[in-house]
């Protein structure tokens, strides 16, 4: 999808509705990210990955531990015996 944006009096330019629904940015507060490509003149916007999106993907790969309830114990049971 190729759209043209033109800059306000105030220095903004607004991202057109489609664009924001297909980013899925569509609420007061959402955050887009943007690089500058220097060499080829070009902003990129991405949508930034929420941590949300990160726990859901790492969450196969981790368990469930038990609350620390005694720091002191946990450290005094791992610690290296000389």
């Amino acid at each position: 999808m190729t759209k043209t944006i033109t800059m306000t009096t105030k220095g903004t330019f607004t991202l057109p509705a489609a664009l924001r629904l297909k980013m899925g940015v569509n609420s007061k507060g959402d955050k887009l990210r943007i690089e500058f490509d220097e060499i080829n003149q070009q902003l990129i916007i991405k949508k930034p990955i929420s941590l949300e999106k990160i726990q859901g993907d790492l969450a196969p790969y981790t368990k469930e531990l038990p609350p620390l309830l005694n720091p002191g114990e946990f450290y005094a049971s791992r610690k290296p015996r000389i």
